[in-house]
């Protein structure tokens, strides 16, 4: 995720916008000749600054870390599809219409998927062609994307990996309900970052971080540094990927936080990969990083980018998705106790282990967490660059455009 959710709060004004947004722009697309893409209607780009204006703490309507709101806002104004020029030159198309979002996938048909994505990242990594052979899986397009895609996804989709650590992941989550029942803490989020990181390194990496233990809680160890790490990364990406990007040509402070985040996740991905490379022979389990090293298809570049996209993306994701599902069952009691009934019948004794026969019959735990991910998914919508022409609401699209779909 780029930046922080807050979980409560706002929901009148999305529920308002989306029924007023439903009501006014219902489109009819014709089988005339498509319009120009100069007359998609969009809020208006100044020179020099574009659309920036628009996204300016209190005189701006619309806000960098909320974009689900930008979206409500813009189709309400200007329809199911909307031009804008954040950058001035630069069209980014918001794409709201499932038929329209249809033909854009149509169009990728065949094709490897081109994003525009945390481009300050690729930059980072590219500057450091010492320790990274790309930008990784986020920023990465074409046939190296799919090389690293297809490499790295031989792994994660084994269901063995699951069942290998779910033992230690047990016991971790056991660890973890202990001690919020011992400091019933009015804020989850910084536990539920602690538990994440550690259950990310124990299947990526098979290494216990310990990270909810006392002494990793000090503002100061390595797993307190890692997780604000993490967020200070996704939370300065969206801001540098837009705008006048002048870290292009030197450091500005932004910037500087993202490279000095870097530089430590790099740190510790580089020991951690170094270490488990040197001692191959004495591995407790079968951990992704493990199965990285023995692919002659990826070198030890690769492992490393990978390494810190798992500890980029392992905690933000699963801390937002966890926080979104305690929500939506606090807000409605009969799931929860649903919930809670399915969970009583497949385990009697609370303190007995999780197996995979008991993963295998929690369905209702599994339809409460799909739909978490249907209500809040990780990402506010899908980004790509359009590889063809297209004609989208009667509008001609052309090859190059960023598009959001929402």
């Amino acid at each position: 995720m780029y930046a922080r959710v807050k979980l409560c709060g706002g929901r009148g004004t999305i529920k308002k916008l989306r029924a007023q947004s439903c009501s006014i722009n219902q489109c009819h697309v014709d089988s005339t000749e498509p319009k120009p893409f100069e007359n998609i209607p969009g809020p208006r780009s100044l020179p020099v600054i574009g659309t920036l204006y628009k996204y300016l703490p209190f005189i701006g309507e619309y806000n960098f870390t909320k974009l689900h709101i930008n979206g409500l806002l813009k189709k309400k104004q200007y329809g199911p599809l909307v031009r804008e020029e954040i950058v001035p030159g630069q069209s980014v198309v918001w794409v709201f219409r499932p038929e329209d979002i249809a033909e854009i996938f149509k169009a990728e048909a065949g094709l490897h998927p081109k994003r525009r994505s945390h481009l300050a990242l690729l930059k980072y990594r590219k500057d450091r062609s010492n320790v990274y052979n790309t930008g990784g899986l986020l920023p990465t397009n074409g046939t190296e994307w799919w090389r690293l895609r297809r490499e790295f996804q031989k792994v994660l989709s084994k269901p063995r990996n699951v069942v290998d650590y779910l033992e230690d992941t047990d016991a971790v989550v056991q660890e973890f309900v202990q001690l919020c029942s011992r400091e019933k803490p009015d804020d989850f989020l910084p536990l539920f970052s602690r538990l994440f990181l550690e259950l990310t390194c124990l299947v990526a990496f098979d290494v216990k971080m310990r990270s909810l233990s006392e002494e990793e809680k000090h503002p100061h160890s390595r797993s307190s540094r890692l997780i604000e790490a993490a967020f200070t990364t996704n939370s300065v990406i969206l801001k540098l990927d837009n705008g006048p990007m002048l870290w292009r040509f030197f450091e500005t402070p932004l910037y500087q936080k993202l490279r000095k985040a870097q530089n430590y996740m790099e740190e510790v991905a580089l020991q951690m990969v170094t270490q488990k490379n040197r001692d191959a022979l004495i591995c407790r389990k079968q951990s992704l990083l493990k199965e990285y090293l023995k692919n002659e298809a990826l070198d030890i570049k690769d492992i490393v980018g990978m390494a810190c996209d798992m500890l980029l993306a392992g905690v933000d994701t699963t801390t937002y998705s966890t926080s979104f599902a305690l929500y939506h069952l606090a807000i409605n009691p009969a799931v929860q106790e649903k919930l809670r009934s399915e969970a009583a019948a497949l385990l009697p004794d609370p303190m007995s282990p999780i197996t995979t026969e008991i993963l295998r019959n929690a369905t209702y735990v599994k339809a409460a967490i799909k739909e978490t991910f249907r209500l809040n998914p990780i990402s506010v919508g899908i980004g790509r660059i359009l590889q063809t022409d297209v004609v989208l609401s009667g509008y001609r699209v052309p090859k190059g455009v960023v598009y959001l779909c929402l």
